[in-house]
C-alpha cells in the first residue's frame, strides 16, 4: 500500500478516536490509573529506601568500620587511647538518641567537630556528615553551651531562627538549647531531622556522661584485624558497609508485596483494555469491513489498531505518571511510617523522587496496552472482509474457545498450585506461583459464567419476567464482553477478600498472642531504655506491697550477633517466661536450662530468617566478649520480623555489667476491683512520671491494635484502587453491550417498552454481572488468603498466622460486587433509556 494510502487510514483512526472522546478516555482512564498506582508505588519505595539509606549513612557518618559496644556503650577513654596509643587519627566518637521538638521526633547527633575534620577530610570550619557538611565554625558551637545546629531545611519546618532558644523533649525531661546556626547541607534530605551537637553537649541533654555508642573510622585492609584483636573485651568492629546491607534487606519484603499488589491493577488494567479495544473494534466493524473490501491487508488492520492504542497509552500513561507522582508523596508518608514502626526509625522524611520510577510505570503502562490489544486486532485482521462485518462471528469464535479457555486456565492454576509446593521458594518464586493462579482463574471465568447463566435460568428461569430472562440471556449472548467485565471485577474482589481475610486472620492472631503474651495487669517502662532504669526503691516498694501479687521485672535492649543487632529481653519472673501455648518448639527441660545458662530461646522470624531450630547456636557480643549460647526453643512473637531473643535475666546479668531495668509488670490480688487497683498503683508511680510510663494490658492491646491497623492502611488503600480500575473495566464492556443491541432497544421501544423499563433491564443485567462476579470471587478469595498467610507473609517475614474465617469481608465483597456493577451500569442504563427508536431502526 503507498504513503499516501498509509496516511488516509491514520487520518481516518485519528477522526475515529476525536469523534469518540468518551470511548478513547474509558481506556486511557484504566491505563492512567494502572500506571498511576505501579508509579506511586514504586516512587514511595524508591524515596522509603533512600531515606533508609539517608539514615543509616547518618548514623555512619560515611566511615568504613564502627566500633560497638554493649547495651552499656564504650567508655569514651577507648576513644582517646585509640587515638593516642594507636594513633588512628581517621576516627570521631558518636552518641546519639531521640529528642522531639514540637510534636516531632528528631535524632540529635552528637561527635568531636576536631575529629570530623580528620575522619571525613573537610576544612575546619565545617562539619560533616553523610552527604551534607555543615559549614559553621565549630568554636561557636563549643563556647555556647548548651546549643545545637540544624539544616536550614530543618529550622525553617519548625520556625525556628539562629540565637533562639528552644526546648528539646528527652524522655519526658524538658532541656532548653539555643540554636547556634543553621546551614545549608549539600543534600538537604541527608541532614532533614538531624539535631548536631558538641559531644559534650550531646551527653549531658542525653545524661550519658562518660559513654559513647560508637567510634567511627575510616581503616585500610591491613589495619582492620590488628584493630579488632587490640579491642577489649565487649567491643567488636564491623564493617558498616556489610551492616547498612543487611539493615536494608529488612524491610526488602514489605516493598517487595506493595511492588506486586500495584502489579494487580495492571492486570485488571490488561482485562480493561481487551475490552475497550474490542468495544472500538465493534464500532467500527462496518468501517474496516469497507476498509479490508478496498484492497487494505491484515498486517495493515492490526498495525493500525495497535497504533492507536499506543497512542492513548501515551498521552493517558504521561497523565497516569504524573497522578502517581502525586499519590507517591501521600503513599511515602504511610511506607516510611510503617518502616519506622516496625524496623528502624526514619529521621528522613523528604519526598525523593526518583526518575527511574516513572519511567518503569510508563514502559510497563505502554507495554501492558500493546499485549492487550493484539488479540482484539488479531480478531478484526484475521476475518474476512464479510466477517467485520459481522458480530455474531465474533461471538461464535469466543463460544468455540471457552472449552479451551476454561482447559488453559485450570492448567495455568494447577501449576500455580504445585509451584507453591516447592519447598525452598523464593518470595518472588511465591508472588510469580500466585499470579499463575490469578491468570488461570481470569481465564476460567467467561466459561463458568456461561454456566452459571445456564444455570440460573434453568432454576429461576420460569420465575423471571420478559425482561428479566432478556438481561440474562443478553449476558450469554454478549459474553465476549460480559466475560472480560465480569473477569475484572472478579478479580478486583477477589482481591479484596484475599488480603481482607488475610488482614483480619493476622489481626485475630495478634489478638490471641496478646491474650497469651501479657502477662499482667499493669506494664511499666522507662522512657529511654538506652539511659533511665527502673528505679530500684520502687522495685522494692512494689515487690513487698500488699497491692501487688506478683512482679516481674525485665531488660529489654539491642544486642549485636553474628546477624546483626538483635533485640533481647531479658526477663526475671517467677513464672515460666513464655506461656505453653507461645511455643512452636523447645528442647527437654528448656526452662530449667534457661536459668542455668544454658542457652536462649529465639523468636519464630528468627528460627525462620535464619534457618536455626532448637539444638543450634547463636552468638552474641556480651561485655566479656562473645558468647555462645544454645537455641533451646523457638516461641510466636509479632512485635518484629528482626527476631527476638529471650534470656533468663540472672543470666543477662552474668554477661553484661548491665544492671538496668528498662520495665517491669504488675499482677493485682485476685478479687480486686481492677479499676480501683489500677487507680491507686497510678498514683503510686505520679513522682516518677518524667522517667516512666504506664499503661494497663488492655491499654496495650488497643495501641498495639491501632500500630497493626495503620500499618496496613496503605494496602487498604491500595486494594480500592483496583476496584476502580474494575469499576471503569465494567463500564466499558456495558457500553459496547448497549451499542451492540441498539437495534433491540429500538425495537423493544418501537412494540411498547417505556424507558423505565428498559432502564431497569439494563440495571438488571448489571446488577447480575456484579452478582456472579462476586460469587466466582470468593473461591479465588479463599486461595488468594491462604497463599498470602502460609507463602507470602511467611517468605516475607516469617510470621505464622492462623486462618480465621472473616465472614464480614466476604460480606462486604458481595455487597460490593453488586453495588459496584449498578453504579458503573447508571450510564449506559441512562443511554439507553434515550435511545429514540426511529434512529435505532435506521440500519434495518
Amino acid at each position: 500500500m503507498s504513503l499516501k494510502s498509509v496516511s488516509l487510514l491514520h487520518r481516518s483512526s485519528w477522526g475515529y478516536l476525536r469523534r469518540h472522546p468518551w470511548q478513547t478516555g474509558l481506556m486511557g482512564l484504566g491505563i492512567a490509573l494502572a500506571v498511576a498506582m505501579v508509579v506511586a508505588v514504586d516512587v514511595a519505595n524508591a524515596s522509603a529506601r533512600r531515606a533508609f539509606a539517608l539514615t543509616l549513612e547518618s548514623v555512619t557518618a560515611g566511615a568504613s568500620h564502627q566500633i560497638l559496644g554493649g547495651p552499656s556503650g564504650i567508655d569514651e577513654r577507648i576513644y582517646t587511647s585509640l587515638r593516642t596509643d594507636l594513633g588512628f587519627r581517621s576516627s570521631a566518637p558518636v552518641i546519639r538518641g531521640r529528642v522531639r521538638v514540637q510534636g516531632r521526633t528528631l535524632i540529635l547527633l552528637g561527635t568531636d567537630p576536631f575529629s570530623e575534620v580528620a575522619l571525613n577530610g573537610v576544612q575546619p570550619d565545617s562539619l560533616a556528615l553523610a552527604d551534607a557538611k555543615v559549614r559553621i565554625n565549630p568554636i561557636r558551637v563549643l563556647l555556647q553551651q548548651p546549643s545545637v545546629v540544624l539544616s536550614q531545611q530543618t529550622a525553617q519546618q519548625l520556625g525556628l531562627k539562629s540565637s533562639e532558644s528552644f526546648n528539646l523533649d528527652i524522655d519526658g525531661a524538658i532541656k532548653s538549647v539555643v540554636l547556634a546556626a543553621t546551614f545549608e547541607a549539600d543534600n538537604a534530605a541527608a541532614a532533614e531531622g538531624l539535631v548536631f551537637a558538641d559531644m559534650s553537649t550531646a551527653q549531658w541533654l542525653l545524661g550519658r556522661f562518660g559513654v559513647i555508642d560508637s567510634i567511627d573510622l575510616h581503616l585500610q585492609n591491613d589495619e582492620v584485624e590488628p584493630l579488632r584483636e587490640w579491642l577489649p573485651a565487649g567491643l567488636t568492629l564491623i564493617d558498616t558497609g556489610n551492616r547498612q546491607q543487611r539493615l536494608m534487606q529488612m524491610s526488602a519484603a514489605f516493598h517487595h508485596n506493595l511492588t506486586a499488589m500495584s502489579l494487580l491493577a495492571l492486570l485488571v488494567a490488561a482485562l480493561l483494555i481487551v475490552n475497550t479495544v474490542t468495544f472500538s473494534v465493534l464500532k467500527r466493524r462496518t468501517s474496516l469491513g469497507i476498509l479490508r473490501s478496498l484492497g487494505v491487508t491484515r498486517s495493515e488492520l492490526i498495525r493500525l489498531i495497535c497504533i492507536e492504542t499506543l497512542i492513548v497509552a501515551v498521552v493517558f500513561g504521561v497523565l497516569g505518571c504524573a497522578f502517581g507522582v502525586a499519590l507517591g508523596q501521600v503513599l511515602v508518608r504511610f511506607v516510611s511510617g510503617t518502616i519506622s514502626d516496625l524496623y528502624f526509625h526514619l529521621h528522613v522524611t523528604a519526598f525523593l523522587l526518583d526518575y527511574r520510577s516513572i519511567a518503569k510505570g510508563f514502559v510497563l503502562g505502554l507495554g501492558t496496552a500493546f499485549i492487550s490489544s493484539l488479540v482484539p486486532a488479531w480478531e478484526a485482521g484475521k476475518s474476512l472482509p464479510v466477517q467485520v462485518l459481522q458480530r455474531s462471528v465474533v461471538e461464535s469464535g469466543w463460544h468455540r474457545r471457552l472449552p479451551w479457555m476454561l482447559l488453559f486456565g485450570a492448567v495455568l492454576a494447577a501449576l500455580g498450585s504445585a509451584w507453591l509446593q516447592w519447598p525452598s521458594g523464593s518470595l518472588w518464586g511465591g508472588f510469580a506461583a500466585l499470579g499463575l493462579q490469578v491468570v488461570g482463574f481470569c481465564l476460567c471465568i467467561p466459561a463458568l459464567l456461561m454456566l452459571l447463566v445456564k444455570l440460573i435460568m434453568a432454576v429461576f428461569g420460569y420465575g423471571f419476567g420478559i425482561s428479566t430472562r432478556m438481561a440474562v440471556r443478553g449476558i450469554a449472548r454478549g459474553v465476549s464482553r460480559s466475560g472480560l467485565a465480569v473477569a475484572a471485577l472478579a478479580l478486583a474482589l477477589s482481591v479484596t477478600v484475599g488480603v481482607g481475610v488475610m488482614i483480619g486472620s493476622f489481626r485475630q492472631t495478634v489478638i490471641h498472642w496478646l491474650e497469651q503474651s501479657l502477662q499482667g495487669d499493669m506494664h511499666i517502662s522507662v522512657r529511654n531504655r538506652n539511659t533511665q532504669s527502673v528505679p530500684a526503691d520502687l522495685i522494692d516498694d512494689l515487690r513487698h506491697s500488699a497491692e501487688v501479687f506478683q512482679l516481674r521485672q525485665i531488660r529489654r535492649t539491642l544486642v549485636e550477633t553474628q546477624f546483626g543487632p538483635l533485640r533481647l529481653m531479658a526477663v526475671a519472673s517467677p513464672t515460666p517466661l513464655v506461656t505453653p501455648e507461645l511455643i512452636m518448639a523447645s528442647e527437654a527441660n528448656w526452662q530449667t536450662r534457661l536459668q542455668e545458662d544454658e542457652g536462649v530461646m529465639i523468636s519464630e522470624t528468627l528460627a525462620y530468617h535464619r534457618s536455626l531450630s532448637s539444638g543450634d547456636s547463636i552468638t552474641l557480643l556480651t561485655d566479656v566478649g562473645e558468647k555462645t549460647f544454645s537455641v533451646l526453643g523457638v516461641f510466636y512473637d509479632y512485635t518484629s520480623s528482626r527476631g527476638l531473643l529471650l534470656m533468663d535475666d540472672q543470666v543477662y546479668r552474668q554477661w553484661w555489667r548491665d544492671q538496668r531495668v528498662t520495665a517491669i509488670s504488675l499482677s493485682r490480688p485476685p478479687n480486686v476491683s481492677a479499676e480501683l487497683w489500677h487507680q491507686r498503683v497510678a498514683e503510686r508511680l505520679v513522682p516518677y512520671s518524667e522517667t516512666l510510663q504506664w499503661h494497663s494490658s488492655e491499654g496495650i492491646r488497643t495501641l498495639s491494635l491501632a500500630l497493626f491497623d495503620r500499618t496496613f492502611t496503605i494496602t487498604q488503600a491500595l486494594r480500592l484502587l483496583v476496584i476502580v480500575v474494575a469499576m471503569v473495566a465494567i463500564i466499558s464492556a456495558l457500553l459496547a453491550l448497549q451499542l451492540e443491541r441498539q437495534q433491540q432497544y429500538a425495537l423493544l421501544r418501537a412494540m411498547g417498552m417505556k424507558p423505565g423499563q428498559l432502564m431497569a433491564m439494563v440495571l438488571t443485567e448489571t446488577g447480575l454481572m456484579g452478582l456472579v462476579a462476586a460469587l466466582l470471587a470468593m473461591p479465588m478469595g479463599v486461595v488468594m488468603a491462604d497463599v498470602l498467610i502460609d507463602v507470602i507473609n511467611r517468605r516475607s517475614f516469617g510470621w505464622s498466622i492462623q486462618f480465621y474465617w472473616a465472614w464480614e469481608t466476604f460480606l462486604q465483597a458481595f455487597a460490593l460486587g453488586i453495588l459496584s456493577a449498578l453504579v458503573a451500569g447508571l450510564y449506559p442504563a441512562w443511554r439507553a433509556a434515550r435511545l429514540q427508536p426511529a434512529n435505532g431502526l435506521r440500519e434495518q
